[in-house]
């Protein structure tokens, strides 16, 4: 979930823009469900660990029966990224708004005084 939502995997206690006072539920251990459910083969890595991720795929893969493979990635980076690129750009926009709030006072100012 990418819009701040919490879901079955948010760890209790865990605050999101559904959960303001934070989630008050326990959270699902899909690696478990997995291995309850039956799987012969279960895998967690992260997206910055790529060379473990891909020969666990590659097992997965290869492996006769249901395997499950959770691989964990950075949202809270991306999200930082895209907030200061919106900051930026908000920041901009500000300052340009305060250029033009300033030429717009100052042409003001000079009719005034011309007349």
């Amino acid at each position: 979930m990418t819009g701040g939502q919490y879901s079955p995997t948010t760890p209790r206690e865990s605050y999101a823009t559904t959960s303001p006072y934070g989630n008050f539920e326990n959270a699902f251990d899909l690696s478990r469900m997995a291995i309850a459910a039956g799987a012969s083969y279960v895998a967690r890595s992260t997206t910055y660990h790529f060379l473990p991720t891909q020969n666990f795929v590659m097992r997965g893969l290869e492996n006769s029966g249901f395997s499950f493979i959770e691989v964990l990635i950075g949202m809270v980076i991306l999200q930082i990224a895209l907030l200061s690129f919106f900051l930026i750009n908000q920041s901009s926009s500000s300052q340009s708004m305060d250029a033009y709030y300033e030429f717009l006072a100052n042409s003001l100012g000079n009719e005034v005084i011309e007349v």
